[in-house]
């Protein structure tokens, strides 16, 4: 999970700059370059630890990240949000996303599903 979420941190803050954060909310097409810097920075940080099975697992955590930031472009898109409204959408959506990791590190765990590692250093 901790990798996980390491990717996490860096493709939504550290690789997404001033001009992409903002315009992710106004272009479809800068969404999707934002979907695209968080899959390569969620898979990233799994080189380190290579498994086939959490390059699986990384796709899908990208492809939810995308479809909550989807959801997030179409509602903005819709309504009319003040500061005090967007400082809350911002903190659901991270929330929402951190529950996505959660939650996909609890169905590896259940699903008892082993993940053999490739240590690359």
């Amino acid at each position: 999970m901790t990798l996980f979420l390491m990717g996490h941190a860096l493709g939504d803050f550290y690789l997404q700059y001033s001009e992409l954060a903002i315009g992710k909310d106004e272009s479809i097409k800068k969404l999707l370059k934002h979907g695209v810097i968080y899959l390569f920075s969620m898979m990233f940080v799994i080189i380190l630890v290579f498994s086939l099975k959490l390059l699986k697992w990384t796709v899908i955590i990208s492809i939810a990240h995308f479809i909550v930031d989807l959801l997030n472009f179409f509602i903005k898109k819709k309504i009319t949000i003040d500061d005090k409204l967007d400082a809350l959408a911002y903190s659901l959506d991270q929330i929402i996303h951190i529950l996505v990791i959660v939650f996909t590190a609890a169905i590896i765990y259940f699903l008892s599903e082993p993940i053999s590692y490739i240590y690359c250093i």
